[in-house]
C-alpha cells in the first residue's frame, strides 16, 4: 500500500514540475543551418551614395514607403568595408519578403562585424533589424558606451525584450549595477561610462537570432576573437514587456538601420537559418582530370615466318639468235631432208 502511495505522489510531482513555467536561458545550439545572404563588399572603393545601393541592390526606405523617417544617412564603399556616415534615422531595405518568405517560421540568424568611429553622442548606433514592416520591427540596437537594447519598434513605441536575470546576467541594457554586467564588461573586461565610447575603433561581431519558439537571444565578440568564444548579451524573458507582441505581426523581411550621427563600418553580413555557427560553403566536388599519357604505339608485329623455297636450278639464259644463225639453222634442215628423201628413191 505504501509503495502504491509513494508512486502517486511521485508521479504528480514530476506533472507540476512539467506544468511550471520555463524560465529565460540560453537557447540549445542548433549547428544545422542554410546560408541566405552573405555580403563581403569586396569591390572597388565607391564615394557615390545611389551607386553604391545599386551595387549592394539594397533599397532606400521613405515614409511614402512605410519606413518611420526619410533616408539622410550617406554610404560608400572604402578599403572593402562599407563606410556609414550617420544623420537621422535610416533605413535600407536588404532582404525583402519574396525573399525571405521561404524561411517564414524558421529560425534566423544574423551575423554582421561593425566598428565604430565618430558620433553625435554615447548613444549613437546602427544595426540589422529582423522582421521589418515599416512601423513594426524587431531591433537589437549596440550603442557605442557599451550597452544596448534589446526591442521591439511597435507602431511608435519601443518595447523591451529581454530583463534582468541573475541567472542568465544577458540583460542588454546592464550598467554593471544592480541590473547586471554591461556589454562593456563583458567584452573589454571596463565598467560602463555612459560618458565614454568605449568601443570607438574596437571591430566587434554580432549575431542576433530570432527563434519562433525561443524568442530572440544575441551573442558578441571582438572581431578578432574565434567562433567558439561569443558571449551571450541578451536574452528574450517573459518578464520583458515585448515578449507579448513577439511574432504579432507577420513581416520576415531585414532591413539596415542607421540610428543617428554614428559613423563606422560595417562588413561581412551574413544570414542563416537555424541557430549554429557561420554554415561553411560545402567544397565543390574535386573535377577529377584524367592524367595525360603517351598514346600507346601498336606492338610491332612478328614477322611471318617463311618457310625456305626449294632449291631450283638455275635456269639457262637464251642466247639471241642472230640473222647469221638462223640461216645456218635453216640450211642444216634443208640439207638434212634432201639426204632422207634421196635415201627413199635409191631404196624405193
Amino acid at each position: 500500500m505504501k509503495k502504491k502511495v509513494f508512486a502517486i505522489l511521485l508521479a504528480a510531482a514530476l506533472l507540476c514540475a512539467c506544468l511550471l513555467p520555463i524560465s529565460a536561458s540560453e537557447p540549445a545550439k542548433n549547428t544545422k543551418g542554410t546560408l541566405i545572404y552573405e555580403e563581403t563588399f569586396d569591390y572597388a572603393d565607391e564615394a557615390d551614395h545611389k551607386a553604391v545601393l545599386a551595387q549592394l541592390g539594397w533599397v532606400e526606405q521613405t515614409k511614402e514607403m512605410g519606413a518611420y523617417t526619410n533616408p539622410t544617412a550617406v554610404l560608400a564603399l572604402t578599403d572593402g568595408r562599407l563606410l556609414v556616415a550617420g544623420a537621422s534615422d535610416t533605413y535600407y531595405l536588404m532582404l525583402d519578403e519574396e525573399k525571405m518568405a521561404p524561411y517564414a517560421g524558421e529560425t534566423i540568424t544574423i551575423q554582421y562585424d561593425m566598428e565604430y568611429t565618430t558620433a553625435s553622442n554615447t548613444s549613437r548606433y546602427f544595426c540589422i533589424l529582423a522582421n521589418y514592416a515599416g512601423q513594426k520591427y524587431n531591433s537589437f540596437h549596440f550603442r557605442n558606451a557599451g550597452n544596448g537594447n534589446n526591442q521591439s519598434h511597435y507602431d511608435g513605441s519601443w518595447l523591451t525584450y529581454d530583463a534582468y536575470n541573475a541567472a542568465t546576467d544577458a540583460y542588454a541594457a546592464a550598467t554593471d549595477g544592480d541590473n547586471g554586467s554591461s556589454i562593456a564588461m563583458k567584452l573589454l573586461g571596463s565598467k560602463y561610462n555612459s560618458g565614454k565610447a568605449a568601443f570607438s575603433e574596437i571591430p566587434v561581431t554580432v549575431r542576433y537570432v530570432i527563434s519562433p519558439t525561443e524568442g530572440i537571444s544575441v551573442y558578441m565578440k571582438l572581431a578578432e576573437q574565434e567562433e567558439s568564444e561569443f558571449t551571450l548579451v541578451s536574452v528574450q524573458d517573459p518578464a520583458g514587456d515585448a515578449s507579448s507582441k513577439f511574432g504579432s505581426w507577420n513581416a520576415n523581411a531585414i532591413c539596415v538601420k542607421i540610428g543617428g550621427t554614428q559613423n563606422g563600418y560595417f562588413d561581412r553580413i551574413a544570414v542563416w537559418t537555424g541557430n549554429g555557427d557561420y554554415p561553411q560553403p560545402e567544397p565543390e566536388p574535386e573535377e577529377t582530370v584524367a592524367e595525360e599519357t603517351a598514346p600507346e604505339e601498336p606492338a610491332e608485329e612478328a614477322p611471318e615466318a617463311v618457310e625456305p623455297e626449294e632449291e631450283r636450278e638455275p635456269q639457262k639464259v637464251k642466247e639471241p639468235q642472230t640473222i647469221v644463225n638462223k640461216v645456218a639453222i635453216w640450211a642444216v634442215a634443208l640439207f638434212g631432208g634432201w639426204i632422207i628423201i634421196k635415201k627413199g628413191k635409191e631404196n624405193g
